[in-house]
C-alpha cells in the first residue's frame, strides 16, 4: 500500500480539534495546556507525525505529548526536540480502522507547537465528533498540571520536563465528565499581578505567546466555566509586597464580568481555592466578590480543595490532583452545573 503524506492544515475538516488550537497555513497550532487533535484513519503500518516546536522558556529542550489509541491511554510519554520533528505514533499489524488522540502536555508558557502532517499507508475518516458538553478552566500552573512528575523536595527549574496537564486535575475532571474542554492557563498569572503575562490579555488572545494581537472570537460557548486563580497573588505579595487582596476582590469581579460579556452569557462559573497554600485573606477577598455578585443566585460557585504540595515546586503531585479532579467532579454534579 502507499504511503501517503497528509498535511493536516488541509485536512483539518477530518480533525477534532482539542482545546484552544487554531488551524494556521502550515499546520494546527498546539499551544495551551491540552490542545492536539483527534482523528480517525483506516490504515496499516507505520504512521508517523511531523512536529515543529518552539521553546518560550529556558529548559524546556522537549516538547511531550500525550498519546490515546482507540481510547487507551499509551504509558509512556512522546517527545520531540524543538525544530522540526517525526514522531512515530503506532505501527498496526494489520489494516483497519483506529482512532487516535494526541494531547501536547505542556504550556505555551514553555513551547509553542504546530502539528504539521501525518505520513501513513491508507486514509483519514470523517473526524470524530464533538462531546456533548463543553468546559472552560481558567487557572494558573494548577491548571497546566505543573510539578505534577516531580516530587516534593527535589527541586529543579521550572520547565515542561515537570508537566503533564492529561494528569492534572483539568484534563482528567473533563474526561471524568465526558466533556469537551479548553484549558486557558498558565503558571506564574494572578488576578491583580502576574509573574509574566496579563491576565485578561493572555485570556483574550487566541494564543498569546504565538501572536498578542489576535484575538479569541469565543464562538464555542462552554456549558461550565471553573476557575482556579488567586495563588500567584499571594505569593507576588509575600515576594514582592504587591497584589493587595482588595485589588484581588476588584479583579475577580472585573474577570467574571469579561467572561460573560465574552460568551454574551451568564454562564454556571465554578471558582476554585486552596489547592496550594494560599493565605486566608486572599480567599476571603474571592469570597466577598463572588457575594457581591451574586454568589450562587447568580450562578456563582465556590469550592475549596484538598491542599497539596507532594510534587515538584511546592505543587500538588499526581495524587492530589487525582483526589481534586473527584471533589471537583462531585460538586459539579451535585450541584447539577453541566445541565
Amino acid at each position: 500500500m502507499e504511503r501517503k503524506n497528509i498535511l493536516l492544515s488541509d485536512n483539518s475538516d477530518k480533525l477534532r480539534l482539542l482545546g484552544r488550537a487554531q488551524v494556521l497555513p502550515s499546520g494546527i497550532a498546539c499551544d495551551h495546556s491540552g490542545t492536539g487533535i483527534e482523528l480517525c484513519l483506516d490504515a496499516c503500518g507505520e504512521v508517523f507525525l511531523t512536529v515543529y516546536s518552539t521553546v518560550e522558556k529556558e529548559g524546556s529542550d522537549f516538547i511531550y505529548f500525550t498519546l490515546y489509541v482507540d481510547g487507551e491511554r499509551l504509558p509512556e510519554r512522546l517527545s520531540a526536540p524543538i525544530g522540526e520533528s517525526v514522531i512515530r505514533l503506532a505501527d498496526f499489524s494489520d489494516k483497519g480502522k483506529r482512532k487516535i488522540r494526541i494531547v501536547k502536555q505542556s504550556e505555551s508558557n514553555y513551547n509553542l507547537c504546530e502539528l504539521r502532517s501525518i505520513s501513513l499507508c491508507g486514509e483519514l475518516c470523517e473526524a470524530p465528533a464533538r462531546r456533548d458538553k463543553l468546559i472552560e478552566y481558567i487557572g494558573d500552573s494548577l491548571s497546566c498540571g505543573m510539578g505534577v512528575l516531580g516530587k516534593k523536595g527535589v527541586e529543579f527549574p521550572q520547565s515542561s520536563r515537570w508537566e503533564d496537564v492529561t494528569q492534572g486535575y483539568t484534563y482528567m475532571s473533563a474526561e471524568a465528565l465526558s466533556a469537551d474542554y479548553l484549558i486557558i492557563s498558565e503558571s506564574g498569572i494572578g488576578l491583580a499581578g502576574s509573574w509574566y503575562d496579563p491576565l485578561l490579555d493572555f485570556y483574550s488572545a487566541f494564543s498569546y505567546k504565538r501572536d498578542k494581537n489576535k484575538k479569541y472570537d469565543f464562538s464555542q460557548i462552554p456549558d461550565l466555566i471553573v476557575i482556579n486563580l488567586g495563588t500567584n497573588d499571594f505569593y507576588l505579595n509575600c515576594d514582592l509586597g504587591i497584589c493587595k487582596t482588595e485589588e484581588v476582590e476588584d479583579k475577580v469581579k472585573e474577570l467574571v464580568l469579561f467572561v460573560r460579556r465574552a460568551y454574551n452569557k451568564d454562564i454556571p462559573i465554578l471558582w476554585l481555592s486552596r489547592f496550594m497554600l494560599i493565605g486566608s485573606r486572599y480567599v476571603e477577598a474571592i469570597d466577598r466578590a463572588i457575594a457581591d455578585l451574586g454568589g450562587e443566585d447568580a450562578k456563582i460557585y465556590r469550592l475549596d480543595l484538598t491542599t497539596c504540595a507532594g510534587g515538584a515546586h511546592g505543587h500538588p503531585d499526581i495524587e492530589g490532583h487525582k483526589l481534586a479532579c473527584a471533589q471537583t467532579v462531585d460538586f459539579i454534579l451535585k450541584n447539577n452545573l453541566l445541565k
